[in-house]
């Protein structure tokens, strides 16, 4: 699977089964479009297929779980062997089943929230990713997510992952650009 940023909070993951485009704010060619909030406006084309509401889905053996939040809504999506999660919230109270429904993700795409990155770290505790890649942060909320997080930045235009490559005893902090 490759994973790739496309602005602020646009990203496009692909692999043999399906191409997605999570909060898309250009034509994209993805066959499935999520949209986290409705401040995100694209209008699918008449071939793609749009969630962007709580509910289980299933496309081309792509299983897609959107888990209501507090203002948004959060994906999941398992393909090619991986579960992604994507949490497009600048919260940090989560509840139990929230948590369990996003959690224990091969990969973690998550908003960067609060001016120094305790709560988010405790949030990423709670879930358990292997790999972490943030979005929505600036450089002193970076940093500082560095630092708690215990883990240095790996930058890369994008992410190239496969099953193997993810660990929980390896965890990483990867920023897409």
């Amino acid at each position: 699977m490759e994973i790739t940023k496309n602005n602020q909070d646009s990203f496009l993951l692909v692999s043999k089964q399906l191409d997605l485009a999570i909060n898309p704010t250009t034509e994209s060619k993805a066959e499935v479009v999520l949209q986290t909030s409705q401040e995100h406006s694209y209008t699918p084309s008449k071939e793609q297929i749009l969630f962007d509401g709580p509910g289980e889905y299933e496309v081309k053996n792509t299983m897609i779980d959107a888990v209501a939040l507090r203002k948004t809504t959060g994906f999941v999506v398992t393909f090619a062997g991986l579960r992604v999660s994507f949490v497009d919230a600048d919260e940090n109270n989560l509840d139990e089943s929230q948590i369990e429904a996003l959690g224990n993700p091969d990969i973690l795409i998550i908003r960067v929230f609060g001016e120094k990155a305790e709560s988010l770290n405790k949030l990423i505790g709670e879930l358990e990713p292997s790999i972490v890649v943030p979005f929505g942060y600036n450089d002193d909320q970076l940093k500082s997510l560095s630092a708690e997080f215990g883990k240095e930045i790996t930058r890369t235009p994008k992410l190239k992952v496969s099953k193997k490559d993810v660990s929980i005893e390896n965890q990483q902090l990867i920023v897409l650009e």
